[in-house]
């Protein structure tokens, strides 16, 4: 089921959260600066379709959305200490990342059974400027052998 409109003073309906999880990430970001959308809502949108979708196209490898949640409410947190806290274009949105990546607290696999039990301690440069940048990162995303071969087995 979709989520309803939530209703504004004066009548003007806000996009549910199920139609903004649909637009562009841009369009997403622009709500959230505007307060239009919580990080929170924003993140537990894509949850549900990750929860929905995911048993079918097996696209994560790792994914924490426990962790997503508590950075998105630390984001509205600050946000609510102070409005300008939504700095920049990609303030709030929510990304996943290939298994290429050093997630800090997550496995990096590469996409390889050689590295099954490699844990990275530290984000690495591509990670710590996403959340830099304000963005909520929910887990891992399958990839190709050390990212050489154009397809995934999963």
């Amino acid at each position: 089921p979709r989520a309803p409109s939530c209703a504004r003073p004066g009548g003007v309906e806000r996009p549910s959260v199920d139609d903004v999880i649909t637009r562009p990430a841009l369009a997403q970001a622009a709500l959230l600066r505007a307060g239009e959308v919580s990080v929170e809502a924003l993140a537990r949108a894509y949850h549900a379709r990750v929860e929905r979708l995911d048993p079918r196209f097996s696209a994560f490898v790792q994914y924490a959305p426990e962790r997503a949640l508590r950075r998105a409410r630390a984001l509205d947190a600050e946000r609510a200490r102070d409005k300008s806290a939504a700095r920049g274009p990609l303030w709030g949105l929510v990304t996943a990342l290939k298994d290429l990546h050093l997630v800090r607290g997550m496995f990096v696999r590469m996409g390889s059974r050689a590295f099954r039990h490699l844990w990275s301690p530290v984000d690495d440069l591509t990670t710590r400027a996403l959340r830099g940048a304000g963005m909520v990162v929910t887990g891992k995303l399958s990839t190709s052998e050390l990212g050489i071969l154009p397809v995934v087995d999963t």
